[in-house]
């Protein structure tokens, strides 16, 4: 097994800086295929990547069933890409939504660019939705789901046999929250899947941050690039289908450009635990903040 020590190339400021822009081959010097496990130079855990380690039969069974999660959103903040502005809104009129212009006295907003990604699994309260929840995708396609099942119970053993240590961590998080925001027998709860998608840098936000994003990937035809990169640590890695890798998403990351002649899709499979998941309540009690907040009360 290969193991590398790696050190920082440049400060978190700096990587800031660069948030929501793209990489290239210039971003790194490593590239890995190929088992091997990575640790700072304090000796932190910062990837273990693991070839060939899932079946071709569980791949396919995942793979028709999550491409179909990933839809068109806005809502991947800087992985999107840069950032734009918008200088207008969507009012509700008798007939029908009209886009207009925003007034001196409406903040602008920002979207970012339009990417095929969704959530599966469950999701815990934000300002938005004061309440956990099932995810649109998960609630309506849950019995499909259960043919992607295997594929992520495999992922999740990879994680305990990898990285004994960080998976221990994580499902201590994993232990105090309800079974009933949990996916199956595993220390997740929730998936985010990307079709064809380059994501840009950023970091991952919401996720235990005593864990490890755990990646995978499905794929159909032949492309050539996807590279995930940790360009302050100068080293990429080359996700195929079957692979895994176990990483530190608190620290910038993005992948190459995807080239083919050919169409293709490629899928990729970050599982994590949501780590105010630890907060949520039994499911009825939930769904009477859901229907508090539909009468118009306020939901704390």
């Amino acid at each position: 097994m290969k193991t590398l020590t790696l050190s920082p190339s440049c400060s978190q400021q700096d990587m800031r800086e660069r948030a929501g822009t793209y990489v290239d081959r210039s971003d790194y010097d490593y590239l890995i295929n190929d088992d091997c496990n990575a640790y700072t130079e304090d000796g932190e855990p910062l990837f273990f990547f693991r070839k060939n380690r899932i079946s071709g039969d569980l791949c396919l069974s995942a793979y028709k069933v999550l491409r179909k999660a990933a839809n068109p959103s806005r809502n991947r903040g800087p992985a999107g890409g840069e950032i734009r502005k918008r200088d207008h809104r969507h009012v509700k009129t008798e007939k029908g939504w009209k886009r207009i212009k925003y007034d001196g006295t409406i903040a602008n907003t920002s979207e970012s660019n339009l990417v095929n990604s969704g959530i599966v699994g469950y999701f815990d309260r934000n300002p938005r939705f004061p309440y956990c929840r099932q995810t649109a995708w998960f609630a309506d396609n849950f019995e499909k789901f259960s043919t992607a099942y295997p594929f992520i119970k495999s992922i999740n053993d990879l994680f305990k046999e990898a990285c004994p240590e960080k998976y221990a961590a994580q499902k201590n998080y994993t232990d105090q929250t309800l079974s009933d925001w949990l996916l199956g027998d595993t220390v997740f709860s929730t998936i985010t899947v990307n079709k064809n998608f380059r994501t840009a840098l950023h970091k991952d936000a919401g996720d235990c941050v005593d864990g490890l994003g755990n990646l995978a990937v499905l794929s159909a035809g032949n492309y050539e690039g996807g590279y995930t990169v940790i360009p302050r640590y100068r080293v990429a890695f080359d996700v195929q289908s079957g692979d895994v890798c176990f990483f530190n998403v608190h620290e910038y990351h993005a992948n190459t450009e995807m080239k083919a002649k050919l169409a293709y899709e490629r899928i990729s499979v970050v599982c994590y635990y949501r780590q105010n998941m630890l907060h949520c309540l039994d499911p009825k009690t939930e769904l009477k903040r859901v229907a508090n907040r539909m009468r118009g009360e306020k939901v704390n």
